[in-house]
């Protein structure tokens, strides 16, 4: 009888990503973590299942919860929001990794009758952004205190009050977590990055690195990823041996995750932005398109307990995998979006090309708890012969694609 593995999804079509990776060796059944989170743990528990494991935040503490309570191999509730809880995952990388961790501070906001003791020995610039946020929520850039308090006066009430099911669900399973707690780091340097790699049985693994290409202006703001990274092979063994250590120490042993870092090319240093316990879905589709290495079916395989025997590869090739973001500086109204003719010629004339929508005509661009100033609408997936082709090819795309909207009034 085969095994069965519960996987939570936030789309239909990553079913298909996932049937690709198993090739029918398990039944893969799976529930979709927007829906309400209690109807989604109802429906879990009318299941039975094998392992259980998701690819999103909101997905992950959900499957975190069923391996506590079932026993199943996967990441506890405890390392989960050992990673997802900003201000807990410092204090552990400071204690395993202080080299790469920049200096940062904590301020508890959860009392309003309290006036917040900014310390005085913080450096300017700095990053603000509070302990429990995904998406660069409320995560801001300040130069001066003046800055830093503007920050706690305009949002120190938001996170107050912020009663989403998502932060209800982390107390009821964990009323030990503040919230309410704002991290100040210092503001790092260098090239951004992501090492994605998994854990299994305490030891870690290395999957790749992926080159994050920022837009100009804002915090978070994604212009495209490309695989491989342009920087030195030897980065995945060093980012191993960090992970390793901060991921045993909050007993994260078995599952995948990535962490986004900054690497300066002048100095060789490293320093950590965040760890994810949790794979980035976006690279699938780039790390099968380069090197035919599978990320679900590491996934899938860490659920119930297995080895995925996976390394890194010093990949070789001249093709460079490619994630294109595409985004709008103001909310707006889809007014069209590309028709089936127009998808289909991308994929007859953008090599690997594919193109994923976020957003259906008629609807309102207004992102998911992301920046004020950047909306995200779809990305586009190609691989490109050499760097240098990569411009070409994303202009190509979106003249393709023939997007139209509307922008919103402000």
């Amino acid at each position: 009888m085969k095994k069965r593995i519960a996987i939570l999804i936030s789309a239909k079509y990553r079913e298909k990503d996932f049937e690709l990776a198993n090739k029918g060796d398990y039944e893969l059944i799976f529930f979709d973590w927007r829906k309400p989170i209690q109807e989604v743990i109802t429906e879990i528990e009318e299941a039975t299942f094998d392992g259980i494991f998701s690819y999103g935040d909101k997905g992950s503490l959900i499957a975190a919860y069923f391996v506590d309570k079932n026993n199943l191999a996967g990441p506890s509730v405890a390392s989960i929001l050992g990673c997802q809880h900003k201000y807990i995952a410092r204090v552990a990388q400071k204690e395993t990794n202080p080299e790469v961790t920049p200096d940062f501070w904590g301020i508890d906001l959860s009392d309003e009758s309290v006036e917040p003791n900014i310390p005085s020995d913080i450096q300017y610039p700095v990053i603000v952004k509070p302990a429990i946020s995904n998406y660069s929520f409320l995560v801001q850039k300040c130069h001066s205190e003046k800055e830093l308090r503007d920050w706690i006066d305009q949002n120190a009430q938001k996170m107050r009050e912020d009663s989403s099911e998502y932060k209800d669900f982390i107390h009821s399973i964990a009323p030990e977590i503040n919230s309410n707690i704002v991290v100040i780091e210092s503001f790092g340097k260098g090239i951004q990055a992501t090492f994605d790699g998994y854990m299994y049985e305490g030891n870690a693994y290395a999957f790749g690195i992926t080159d994050s290409i920022m837009r100009e202006h804002g915090i978070g703001q994604f212009d495209r990823f490309e695989y491989p990274s342009t920087m030195p092979y030897s980065l995945n063994e060093r980012l191993r041996k960090i992970a390793e250590k901060y991921l045993q120490k909050i007993d994260f042993r078995h599952g995948s995750f990535n962490i986004e870092f900054f690497y300066d090319i002048a100095t060789d240093q490293i320093m950590i932005i965040e760890c994810n316990s949790r794979s980035a879905m976006q690279f699938v589709k780039m790390y099968r398109d380069a090197t035919n290495m599978d990320m679900c079916r590491m996934m899938i395989d860490l659920s119930i307990g297995d080895d995925p025997g996976i390394a890194a590869k010093n990949y070789s090739g001249k093709e460079v995998a490619v994630c294109a973001v595409f985004s709008h500086d103001v909310d707006a109204v889809v007014l069209d979006f590309p028709s089936k003719e127009n998808l289909k010629k991308i994929e007859e004339e953008i090599p690997k090309g594919w193109l994923k929508k976020k957003k259906k005509k008629g609807q309102k661009l207004t992102a998911l708890r992301h920046n004020e100033d950047w909306f995200r609408h779809s990305n586009l997936y190609f691989t490109a012969p050499s760097r240098k082709e990569i411009p070409s090819l994303i202009k190509k795309g979106k003249k393709l694609a023939q997007f139209t909207f509307q922008d919103m009034k402000k």
